[in-house]
């Protein structure tokens, strides 16, 4: 489906018209659908969709959950995976392509590589989504992801599949992949030498304004004391406006998380979880880092005495 922010039910039914097939939703967020309180072990089901994915602003998904283990939770409940359903995702990264190919029953659950492929792709969506921390298969996804930014293709999808036997297999990767997994590592160093160099300000909001777009988990263990990330660079479709991603840091409160912050007031373009959001799928700001900052920054300050902190 396109990659987009805000995605309905009605938009999820037209894409797959067959009446009577179930459909899984995979790693992203049906609007509204935890409305409906039917939730399942995966997630949140509305007449045939079942929506696995954490991005639901809602309780149960505020922790660090990915959709890949959502995915787990369906196929455990259900005992066996419905090939004849409807699989849909809206992009590639690690946990789009693990949560689908999970749930169209495409992986083993051993392998030469990996005797337990459940948990090992667990603990790959989990470093992918959540921790930033190096994993060789959430590496490769990810990085064969960023390197087809734009419009994702069928053949794109079956690169990533491909290249995730290989890895299961413990076989030689595909060079675009070698390649992706290589930059992946040149960017967490990265990371590090931009917050050394004061490029990225240590704060309780982080701030960096980038030239390059940098996984903002990445910046989660060289910004031990912030609270909330921003990264701000310029927007790769429209360069006259501002992709800014945010990030919650590994020191904001146990109550504290991004959705209670209200982003999407001041910049509507911004959609995300409660620990990661971005503008970008919504196509960027006019507002100025700094100024954005400012807004951020006076949010986290009020949210922090309403939560009882300094």
């Amino acid at each position: 489906m396109p990659l987009e922010n805000d995605v309905t039910a009605e938009v999820v039914e037209a894409t797959c018209p067959v009446v009577n097939k179930r459909i899984y939703a995979c790693d992203f967020y049906v609007k509204g659908i935890e409305r409906h309180n039917d939730p399942f072990p995966g997630g949140y089901r509305f007449g045939r969709i079942y929506n696995v994915d954490h991005h639901a602003p809602a309780d149960r998904m505020a922790r660090r959950v990915t959709s890949t283990m959502l995915a787990l939770e369906t196929i455990c409940a259900c005992a066996v995976t419905d090939e004849a359903a409807y699989t849909v995702i809206n992009h590639t990264d690690c946990d789009s392509v693990l949560s689908s190919a999970l749930l169209i029953g495409f992986l083993p659950t051993t392998s030469p590589a990996y005797p337990d492929v459940h948990t090992a792709l667990s603990i790959a969506s989990v470093n992918a989504d959540h921790t930033g921390e190096e994993d060789r298969i959430a590496d490769v996804l990810q990085g064969l992801d960023e390197q087809r930014r734009g419009n994702r293709t069928d053949s794109q999808y079956l690169e990533s599949l491909r290249n995730l036997l290989f890895l299961l297999e413990g076989k030689p990767i595909e060079p675009a992949a070698e390649y992706a997994l290589k930059d992946r590592h040149r960017a967490r160093a990265r990371a590090s030498e931009l917050v050394r160099s004061g490029e990225v300000q240590a704060a309780r909001v982080a701030y960096g304004t980038l030239m390059e777009e940098i996984d903002g988990a990445f910046f989660l263990q060289p910004l031990p004391d912030a609270w909330v990330i921003m990264l701000a660079s310029p927007h790769p479709k429209y360069p006259d406006r501002w992709a800014v991603k945010l990030r919650l840091g590994n020191s904001a409160p146990a109550r504290f998380n991004l959705q209670l912050l209200g982003v999407g007031e001041f910049d509507p373009a911004y959609g995300g979880r409660w620990n990661a959001g971005s503008n970008k799928r919504g196509g960027g700001t006019v507002i100025a880092p700094g100024e954005y900052r400012a807004a951020l920054t006076e949010r986290v300050d009020q949210l922090a005495v309403s939560l009882g902190g300094d």
